[in-house]
């Protein structure tokens, strides 16, 4: 495992401050907790995933030997925020199977006869 390292420069502070080393290495790990986003969407605030159960089977066609196929446990993930159009422009979210329960983003996204 790699171990990351990162390095902090502080701002030069005097004893007219009323605030200490500790206390500005607070403030810098409030922002990079609400305001840093490493990978993802920012609109997505929170994500659950689960796999699916083999009751829940997809079926796929084959072109190679022209069979029909059954693939076991897709992995449904849950999300709290909403980024429809980017969701789907994500290259390996299978789209026929993406929902939301976001009527305005499903109108915006996809149209009127999407949302009814």
């Amino acid at each position: 495992m790699k171990k990351l390292v990162l390095r902090l420069r502080l701002p030069e502070f005097g004893a007219e401050d009323d605030k200490t080393v500790p206390m500005l290495l607070k403030d810098v790990e409030a922002q990079l907790l609400n305001e840093l986003i490493l990978k993802g969407i920012p609109e997505i605030t929170k994500v659950s995933y689960t796999k699916e159960g083999k009751a829940c089977k997809v079926h796929y066609y084959d072109p190679v030997s022209g069979a029909q196929n059954f693939k076991d446990g897709n992995w449904i993930i849950e999300t709290d925020g909403v980024a429809l159009k980017k969701v789907l422009a994500v290259q390996k979210v299978d789209f026929k199977n993406t929902t939301s329960n976001d009527v305005i983003e499903i109108l915006t996204t996809l149209g009127v006869e999407a949302a009814r």
